[in-house]
């Protein structure tokens, strides 16, 4: 069958996400990426970030911190691979939480 291309950043780096706010950087990254091309990564019109890719095609991006803030957007340049380009609108900054728990159970004797 035809060959499918590995996505080079992972679902959740997508339109309408958010990343941490100041005074953490945020990390953009991915894999799957052409070993030593370079990643840049642009947020609205200010100079780029960039990264270069390792022998694996792993990289990341870290970007300067952010104020809180909504309605950004972030291109995201690959120097080889220009097909995996991508534009991601929607971004803000804020305060990022994961959570996590399990269900307690009770054993009635």
């Amino acid at each position: 069958g035809p060959c499918v291309a590995r996505p080079v950043l992972p679902s959740f780096i997508d339109s309408n996400m958010v990343l941490q706010r100041a005074p953490a950087h945020s990390i953009i990254w991915g894999h799957n990426a052409a070993a030593g091309e370079t990643v840049s990564v642009q947020l609205d019109h200010a100079a780029p970030w960039s990264a270069t890719v390792a022998a694996n095609g792993q990289w990341k991006v870290s970007l300067a911190p952010q104020a809180a803030s909504t309605g950004h957007h972030l291109a995201i340049n690959f120097s080889l691979s220009p097909s995996h380009d991508r534009v991601l609108t929607n971004v803000a900054f804020g305060d990022v939480y994961i959570c996590s728990g399990q269900v307690r159970h009770q054993i009635q004797q």
